[in-house]
């Protein structure tokens, strides 16, 4: 009995281990389709919340934390990663190239990105998308038992970054990661947690 439950514990951290890895890629000639870059902009995510709620509470939802990951990101690349050749565009200034060019948030993820990137003036865009089944910007409750964090340690959804060329709309980057407990208990940390593993081999580093 307990070589089977041993068993059965190592099959699930075996197992958690495997979901909780990173998936990454960088396009092989990103250097010389990046060569002239020198604005990108973060624009809204595309959510997908797996939760019980009416369509219109949904899309409302939908829309706040699509816009609170785009800010929070945005805000951690121009604050704390070092050595950048590009400028970030401000998430203000982003914004107000949206409203100014009629762009709400529906309509930005359904535009092609060389079309989003000529209409906020930047050379490159930062999509991404989150499918999950708590609402971060509210925090995730500690509400599991010792074995749901421990040994289940479960999951709460996927996120994906996607740096897009302006001109081809090739996609030039790709960064995709499990929401777990351990990748962070808001927005905030999310990023802050995420963006830490990878800031050192993020593009545009010198």
């Amino acid at each position: 009995m307990r070589k089977l439950l041993l068993g059965l514990l190592l099959t699930l951290c075996t197992t958690n281990l495997i979901v909780g890895q990173k998936s990454s890629f960088i396009h092989p000639d990103f250097k010389s389709i990046t060569e002239s870059h020198k604005v990108i902009a973060v624009v809204p995510f595309d959510i997908d919340l797996d939760l019980s709620l009416s369509e219109l509470k949904r899309r409302q939802l939908s829309e706040e934390e699509g816009a609170s990951l785009q800010k929070e990101l945005t805000y951690y690349i121009e604050n704390q990663i070092d050595a950048l050749n590009i400028t970030i565009q401000p998430y203000e200034e982003t914004l107000a190239n949206m409203r100014s060019s009629g762009i709400d948030y529906r309509s930005s993820l359904l535009m092609e990105s060389k079309e989003l990137a000529r209409k906020l003036k930047v050379d490159a865009v930062i999509r991404g998308s989150l499918s999950i089944s708590v609402l971060l910007s509210e925090g995730i409750e500690n509400q599991f038992s010792w074995i749901d964090l421990w040994v289940l340690s479960p999951s709460f959804g996927r996120i994906t970054l996607k740096l897009v060329d302006g001109q081809s709309s090739k996609l030039l980057w790709r960064h995709e990661k499990v929401i777990d407990r351990n990748t962070g208990k808001n927005t905030r940390e999310l990023v802050e947690k995420m963006m830490k593993q990878i800031a050192r081999n993020f593009p545009y580093t010198k």
